[in-house]
């Protein structure tokens, strides 16, 4: 069965390319419709846990690439985006996954994917509430097709190869990555001698 490869893209409400949060995931693809009806549903699924993100994504869009061919074979349209609340766009919840059923050891066979910019950040650390919320984005994310057609795998570079989807994780503290920062349209400077 054919593997693929999706980017979901959320487009911050600047509208600057640089200003988009992507997250890349991996499926093999033996289903009616194909990976243009699987990228339909993954950017349904996004749109579904708005809440999660914040108020300044305004919509989202998936691209669905076939490895080793360049450029998108398929994009979706993009669709609105209700988000909720404010936050910085640096900060995300690590979704964690792995290929193997319980050691979790092996780190060509375990991935993360930054789900974010999260809109509940007042706190230290993570809500109960929202590692569960993410957890079941996880399992949905999984759902996608069905067992039969549609498997989530994850890729390692190391191997050049794509492997099942067996566990997932979400961790009780925020992450950052400041790459995921929006980037600045104006400087300011001030004359101190």
């Amino acid at each position: 069965m054919p593997d693929y490869d999706f980017q979901v893209c959320l487009q911050h409400e600047s509208g600057l390319p640089e200003d988009i949060y992507v997250n890349v995931l991996h499926y093999d693809v033996n289903a009616e419709g194909g990976p243009e009806q699987v990228a339909r549903d993954l950017r349904d699924l996004y749109a579904e846990f708005h809440n999660m993100f914040v108020s300044t994504i305004d919509s989202v869009q998936v691209k669905v690439y076939e490895p080793g061919i360049g450029g998108p074979r398929y994009t979706t349209p993009s669709v609105p985006f209700i988000g909720v609340g404010q936050a910085p766009g640096e900060v995300a919840l690590c979704l964690s996954y792995y290929a193997d059923d319980q050691a979790n050891t092996n780190k060509r066979r375990r991935g993360r994917i930054y789900v974010g910019p999260q809109s509940e950040v007042g706190q230290d650390r993570p809500s109960g509430v929202r590692q569960a919320r993410l957890l079941a984005f996880g399992e949905r994310l999984a759902q996608i097709g069905t067992a039969l057609t549609v498997t989530w795998k994850m890729y390692s570079k190391a191997n050049n190869a794509y492997y099942k989807i067996e566990r997932i994780a979400v961790d009780n503290a925020w992450d950052t990555q400041r790459r995921r920062g929006l980037s600045p349209t104006l400087r300011q400077f001030v004359d101190v001698q």
